[in-house]
Parts: C-alpha cells; structure tokens; sequence
C-alpha cells in the first residue's frame, strides 16, 4: 500500500490543487484530521513548492475550546510556521438556522480575512473520505439531485476563494493511524459523539448500521458514487454551458434575458442546469437552486400567462414576459 504521504501528493498533483509558489492557508481545529493535515503538507512543502499559514477559528461553543487553540499554536510554533487566531464574537447557538452551517459560515469570513492579509491563494481543508461518505449519504436522506451528490469537491471556490481537500481520499483510520506512528497528539472534540446533530447520527449509528448488515465497504461505494456523479454532472455542465451562452440574450442592468422558444427545445436536466449557472453568474456563485425552486420555475414556464413572476434564494426573481425570461436581482 502506498504510504499516506505519497498518496495526498499524488492526490495533490492529480487536481491541480496548488502549485508552486502558493501561499496555502491551513484550517485546522486541533482534531485529528486537521492535525494530519497540516502535518502532511509540512512535509511536502518543500517539493510543492508551497508556504503555510496556520489558522484556527474558536467558534466558542464548548467550555474547553481554549485547550484546542493553544494545542494548534504550540503546534504551529513547533513547526515554526505563521499562527493566526480569533475567537468569535457571536453566540451561534442563539440564532436560528442549522449550527453547522452558521460556523461554517463564520470560518469563511475568518480564512477570507487572514487570505486579504497575507494575499494567500489557497485554503486547505480537511475533509476526508469518511466526511465525503457522510456527506453523499445525508444528502440523499434529505433528496439531493446530481448537484448535491458531487458532494464534497478536491477543489472548488467558495465565495471567491479557491478551497481544497487534499483528504478526500484518506480515511480517517489512516490518519490516526499517521499520527500514532508519529506520536502528534491532537484533540477530540466531545460534540462530535453527541447524537443531537445530523451529521452525528449518520457518522455514529447509520452508517455503523448499513457497514455491518449491508455493505462492509460502504464508505468506498458512496465515495464511488460521488466520483461518477462528479463526472457525470461536469459533462452535462459543460454541454449546459455552452446551450447558455447560445439562448441567452445580452446581460444588461435588468438582469438576464432568455429565450423562452429556445430554452423549452432543450432537454429538462440542460434546462435545470441553465437556471443554476444564471443564477450563479447574477451571484457571484453564492446561490443554490433546490429541486422545490426547479418546480417553481417549471410551473412559471409552461404556465399560459405571458406576465408571471417567481421569487427566488439569494433575491432573485425570475420574470416572464411573452416569450422572454428575465432573471434579475430583486432590490
């Protein structure tokens, strides 16, 4: 089996995940995973060619969160690679909204600062192949389509960041496997064992289930299928593409304009996908179009009335007027 370093770097080089001369800032939590990471990419910094920046975001959500900030800055220190720290200043679990998801969004706000700061070009994350497996699984509990099935990507940009997963093809029982022979400790977050979270109760009982009575290698069959949908998605998105550019009329400060005659020629799963990359393009990537919203947009289409609108995420609005589809910002 090829050692665990050798294969993020071919990982690495496969995707294009960075070159040389890169600034790479690092997100790490003080886990396991985390802690891998930035241990690996230390090693290979010098034949990628790359610079690191620590990073640790304290969300703040457990009494022992410090212990995990200081474990990273001694860990940065011992590396004798650049640390940058802050605590949030916000009680997340005061607001609505999935808590998951609002602590990502403030890790995003954070890695774009220290990016602007040190004019960083990439940031790496963690995701491994059991977070990749989680993710498939969940999303088709909850109904996803091709889009979500892509599940995690190696690369990706998120709010005009280029983001990477140099991980998503190492288990977790390598990575601390990994550390074990080197003897790095890192840090457990308790919260991960707590079965109030979604992401919890696929990690600590689903997935245990469908393992041991259905299908031992569960993991790698659900990594497959995001591989193929990947594939499969990047290929109609490229046929999509190149249909958008075709029935779009000119972009202009009223938004953009389609071709309704044009547009229903093309077949369903194209015509979804056109929607997507309107959105994105009036977004600036930030929108996410969900199988209720394609119905919405559907029902607006085939209806008989020539003045019809739909309100959409992210205010957007779609308008039909006669024959013309008009996608705009709605403020």
């Amino acid at each position: 089996m090829m050692p665990i370093v050798l294969k993020i770097k071919s990982f690495i080089q496969k995707h294009h995940l960075c070159a040389k001369g890169n600034s790479v800032i690092v997100g790490v939590s003080g886990g396991s995973d985390s802690i891998g990471l930035l241990t690996i990419l230390n090693e290979l910094k010098h034949e990628l060619g790359i610079s690191l920046i620590v990073t640790h975001y304290n969300h703040q959500l457990r009494t022992d969160s410090k212990l995990d900030q200081a474990l990273v800055q001694q860990y940065a220190k011992k590396l004798n690679l650049p640390f940058v720290t802050e605590n949030s200043k916000k009680n997340l679990k005061s607001l609505k909204g999935s808590l998951e998801d609002l602590a990502r969004q403030e890790r995003l706000k954070f890695f774009k600062k220290v990016s602007l700061r040190f004019n960083a070009d990439v940031i790496a994350l963690a995701h491994t192949q059991d977070d990749l497996a989680e993710t498939v699984l969940m999303r088709l509990i909850r109904g996803s389509g091709l889009y979500g099935l892509r599940a995690i990507l190696p690369k990706r940009t998120i709010q005009g960041m280029p983001v990477i997963r140099p991980l998503l093809e190492i288990s977790k029982n390598e990575i601390l496997t990994y550390l074990k022979t080197k003897k790095i400790p890192f840090r457990e977050d308790s919260t991960n064992r707590q079965k109030i979270y979604f992401r919890n109760l696929v990690r600590l009982e689903l997935l245990p289930l469908l393992k041991k009575k259905y299908n031992p290698n569960i993991v790698g069959t659900l990594t497959n299928l995001a591989h193929h949908t990947t594939t499969d998605y990047e290929y109609l998105e490229a046929q999509a593409t190149t249909a958008y550019h075709r029935i779009k009329a000119q972009t202009s400060s009223s938004g953009i304009v389609i071709d309704l005659k044009k547009l229903i020629r093309l077949h369903p799963a194209l015509q979804q996908m056109i929607w997507r990359l309107a959105a994105n393009e009036l977004t600036k990537n930030n929108c996410s179009l969900e199988t209720r919203h394609m119905e919405e947009i559907n029902k607006l289409i085939s209806s008989q009335s020539h003045h019809s609108l739909v309100d959409l995420p992210q205010e957007l609005q779609l308008k039909k007027i006669g024959l013309k589809l008009i996608l705009r910002m709605n403020h």
